[in-house]
């Protein structure tokens, strides 16, 4: 079983990663923001994060940058539909370039997210 931590400031997301993440037994935590979970990093040690790219507190870019500098061997995955001007796929490879293991974009199939999260987490 997995630790995993979801970061998203849509509620619907989080509650769709939840439910899938927890069909397949990991322990899932979510925040709905970059500052809180930042707070948590140090006591829930996650062995995944998931991070919507695009929030109005602090961008996953910055959420991405920031959990490298501390917990640089956690996996990372940057969610998003595109946004501020930049396509999906724009945003996407920035996400990458700023640290972030795997990306996916929005809207998340469920095949997909499962399939990735297993490459992610597996030795």
């Amino acid at each position: 079983m997995a630790k995993i931590l979801a970061v998203d400031d849509d509620t619907d997301i989080l509650d769709y990663l939840y439910t899938i993440l927890s069909t397949l037994d990991h322990e899932i935590r979510v925040k709905k923001n970059a500052q809180n979970a930042i707070r948590i990093l140090d006591d829930y040690h996650p062995d995944l994060i998931i991070t919507d790219i695009f929030m109005p507190d602090m961008d996953g870019f910055e959420l991405i940058k920031t959990i490298r500098k501390s917990h640089g061997d956690v996996k990372i995955l940057g969610l998003s539909a595109g946004g501020s001007g930049l396509s999906q796929d724009l945003t996407l490879s920035t996400a990458i370039d700023f640290g972030a293991n795997a990306v996916m974009k929005k809207p998340i199939e469920q095949k997909e997210i499962i399939h990735l999260i297993n490459d992610l987490l597996s030795p």
